[in-house]
């Protein structure tokens, strides 16, 4: 399991997960880069992991997890305080933050928010497949593989 959950966070992190918005930069036909679940933004990696409404339950409870995490190590709210950019940041390479002084160069703590890390872009990625899935007109199968997935 821990091999899925780290194969989807490094599609992430090269840039090879497609999403909306890339497949929009790179099909000749017309593609929308808007996310096809929410409708309301163009879907990229920061919109999908942080943002999308339809994939908020996929989410919530790996994001309370992370900010948890962050309090019990600075006393105060710091997932709050990020922009989105250092929420991206600290879902796909926590080790980076350590350099901003951000976050403690900690392993066990380090460890501890990676593995948090790969089960929500894990979670989220099942849940944009299921939701593909249902748009396709698949339910059946993809209520069988969400359940693997």
């Amino acid at each position: 399991m821990d091999v899925k959950r780290g194969t989807v966070k490094a599609r992430l992190l090269t840039g090879t997960y497609i999403v909306q918005s890339k497949l929009a930069r790179f099909n000749q036909n017309e593609v929308d880069p808007t996310c096809q679940f929410c409708r309301r933004d163009i879907e990229t990696y920061a919109h999908m992991l942080l943002k999308c409404g339809a994939l908020h339950s996929y989410r919530k409870p790996h994001i309370e997890q992370l900010r948890s995490l962050l309090m019990g190590w600075s006393g105060s709210d710091l997932w709050n305080n990020f922009s989105l950019d250092i929420k991206l940041q600290c879902v796909l390479d926590v080790s980076v933050l350590v350099n901003g002084g951000l976050i403690p160069n900690n392993q066990d703590f380090l460890h501890k928010c990676e593995q948090v890390s790969k089960k929500l872009c894990y979670s989220v990625h099942c849940g944009r497949l299921y939701l593909q899935n249902m748009l396709n007109g698949r339910t059946r199968r993809v209520v069988d593989n969400a359940v693997s997935c």
